[in-house]
């Protein structure tokens, strides 16, 4: 039941060992919170975590004390785009399952995508270390400590996730774009060169890459190759403001000053709309019952094309509203 969220991570399904917990003999109170935990499980692993996470709230408030059975809400929560109220479910399951390396890890994702990198490093070296063969574990741990600017260990992770998983599409881009960034040596862009190259021949609509791959262009003096490779990223992935941003530049060396202006002006207005999405998600974690703060939440999530993190804070209107006519209406519009 994997599901990429935001930003490109990886959530992780439970263990069998975790989920096998839910079959073992319950108290006769907790009987309907192992039917309710199965039928929120089978709808996680089908992908449908808006619909498995009610079920698994009421399975929560049967039986709080199973462990397992909050860290499947987490899950759901995770899934469905809600770090911040996944965030204490998770932390609770880790307390008293801290030798279960999937809800360490999926503790970590939730502080990662809180962007608290500094507290989800740690989580992900626990999963590794319980788990030392997790790929998914050994990546985010890289991702961390990159964002932390521990750039050697970042370095040294990614070198061995490279060497037990050669065709690691995520792990060559992100070595890539450290490689980039830190410009250690004079080989380093020839290197991301190679990086970004073997990750464009595994998915050839890879946008990021493909920016990427223009930057290392237009370092070189490549400038022609590198408004190409950043009009093709832009086109396949419109509100990318960095994308338009090195595409600017790179018009802008190439004499296109007028285009480059009007690339120049799509940035400001995606970064606005991200700021103002910014600042409503965290009136929203002060506030999470706050109806008018989700729905404008949504709205600015349709702007930025953020469809599948609109549905779901438009879900969650409706379960604190039943039958919000605005949030039906918007919710109508994204499935056309």
């Amino acid at each position: 039941m994997a599901a990429r969220g935001r930003g490109g991570a990886l959530t992780r399904a439970l263990t069998l060992a975790l989920l096998a917990a839910l079959l073992l003999a319950p108290s006769s109170r907790a009987q309907s919170a192992d039917e309710l935990a199965r039928d929120g499980t089978r709808l996680l692993q089908q992908g449908r975590a808006a619909d498995a996470e009610p079920l698994l709230a009421r399975a929560v408030a049967a039986a709080p004390q199973r462990a397992e059975v909050r860290a499947l809400h987490g899950v759901a929560l995770l899934q469905s785009g809600r770090a911040d109220v996944a965030l204490p479910e998770l932390e609770a399951a880790a307390r008293a399952l801290p030798q279960v390396a999937d809800v360490q890890y999926n503790l970590g994702l939730a502080l990662a995508a809180l962007e608290r990198p500094a507290d989800a490093e740690p989580r992900f070296a626990v999963a590794l270390a319980l788990e030392p063969k997790n790929l998914d574990a050994r990546y985010q741990r890289a991702h961390a400590l990159l964002a932390t600017g521990k750039l050697d260990e970042a370095r040294r992770l990614l070198d061995e996730l490279l060497k037990l998983a050669p065709d690691h599409v995520d792990g060559h881009y992100l070595l890539a774009r450290l490689l980039i960034e830190s410009r250690r040596s004079e080989g380093s862009l020839k290197e991301a060169r190679a990086h970004l190259e073997a990750v464009v021949r595994a998915a050839p609509r890879h946008a990021a890459a493909l920016a990427q791959l223009g930057v290392v262009d237009l370092e070189e003096g490549r400038v022609d190759e590198a408004i190409a490779r950043l009009r093709e990223a832009v086109a396949l992935a419109p509100e990318d403001p960095l994308a338009r941003w090195q595409l600017a530049r790179a018009l802008r060396k190439g004499g296109h000053d007028e285009e480059a202006k009007a690339e120049l002006e799509a940035f400001r207005s995606i970064e606005h709309v991200v700021r103002v999405t910014e600042r409503l998600e965290r009136l929203v974690h002060r506030s999470p019952g706050d109806v008018e703060l989700r729905l404008r939440l949504a709205s600015e999530r349709v702007k930025a094309g953020e469809k599948a993190a609109a549905r779901a804070e438009l879900e969650q209107v409706l379960r604190l509203a039943p039958g919000e006519p605005r949030a039906a209406a918007l919710l109508s519009e994204l499935s056309k």
